[in-house]
């Protein structure tokens, strides 16, 4: 807890605990009245949080994403954590500084790519967030520095003959419809795979993205997709196994990280590059809406992206007009 003292000068300080050390800062005035007001409208900056090593932090974290984010983010929040740790020390968490973050970009170039560790620092920038919101830091030391700088690449995407390529190494008929699916809706692969079927509505032809108990939508906003008629003939003729739309042979729930890998393998089996990964049909698809003539306007909402800019665009589009564009678009993927 922050205190006022004098010193010989008979100024008034204050005294305070910074992580696990003591300090003080002049309040400029000999006046204690004057002393006891600067302490009341700084007060927030003397308020000394819990003082926590970057394992046990690591725990409140781990705690608090396990409420808030998906199962893959809070994975992404505890390898990144303990990374960090693996080329710091546990130290204690004010006490980790600007010189420790460029440490561990220095280390962790070699052993990863840039591309990852600029993935890793924006998880650990996003969890020194959460601390500073709880009361563990005062400020957040990843804003005092930056992630590696990487060449602009353009979005691995796949062509329609490019698709057709890969669905034809598909053997498995539910896994190839998967990729269609995936493909004409635009869907992420959190998404596909927590898509039961009270969320696809056959009398609407629409699908709902919706926050559940055990999964939530990116933003934690949810929406709602039309279905192009290949997507819902597959839908419709689909045998229901489980309460999930898609799911392995004995109707169990697919693991994300299973449906990507199995996915990379046909792309290897096709011959494709192998920068292809199951995100990039999120890609292809918006590509062939826009070649077949769908309005910005109509994809960015079926992507659900955020930008308040396309918010505003879209927001003006009746639903009904989305549901006709949609339905009006041939992609011949389903063959």
């Amino acid at each position: 807890m922050a205190s006022l003292f004098t010193r010989s000068n008979g100024i008034y300080y204050v005294a305070y605990i910074d992580g696990d050390r003591r300090r003080w800062r002049s309040t400029g005035t000999r006046c204690y009245e004057e002393a006891r007001e600067f302490l009341a409208e700084n007060e927030s900056e003397f308020k000394s949080p819990r003082v926590l090593r970057l394992d046990d932090f690591g725990k409140h974290i781990r705690s608090y994403a396990e409420v808030n984010f998906s199962p893959g983010t809070c994975y992404l929040y505890q390898i990144s954590i303990r990374d960090l740790r693996t080329v710091i020390g546990d130290k204690f968490l004010r006490l980790i500084s600007a010189c420790d973050v460029e440490r561990y970009k220095a280390e962790s170039l070699k052993r990863l790519s840039r591309v990852t560790i600029n993935i890793r620092f924006r998880t650990l920038r996003a969890a020194f967030a959460v601390g500073v919101k709880l009361g563990y830091l005062t400020r957040n030391v990843f804003l005092q520095c930056k992630q590696f700088r990487l060449p602009q690449m353009e979005s691995p995407h796949l062509t329609r003959i490019d698709l057709i390529r890969l669905l034809s190494c598909i053997e498995d008929k539910d896994f190839r419809e998967l990729v269609i699916v995936a493909t004409e809706t635009m869907m992420r692969i959190g998404e596909l795979v927590n898509l039961a079927w009270h969320d696809v509505n056959f009398d609407t032809g629409v699908i709902h993205v919706r926050n559940k108990e055990t999964f939530r939508v990116k933003g934690l906003k949810p929406r709602d997709i039309p279905m192009t008629n290949d997507v819902f003939h597959i839908l419709a003729s689909k045998q229901r196994k489980s309460e999930f739309v898609f799911c392995n042979k004995n109707g169990r729930q697919l693991l994300t990280r299973s449906v990507s890998r199995r996915f990379k393998k046909y792309v290897r089996k096709s011959g494709l590059p192998l920068n292809i990964h199951l995100h990039t049909l999120r890609h292809s698809g918006a590509s062939l809406f826009a070649q077949e003539g769908a309005p910005e306007v109509y994809v960015q909402r079926v992507l659900g992206h955020s930008s308040p800019v396309v918010t505003q665009l879209y927001s003006h589009v009746a639903a009904q007009g989305l549901i006709q564009a949609v339905r009006s678009l041939r992609l011949r993927l389903l063959r």
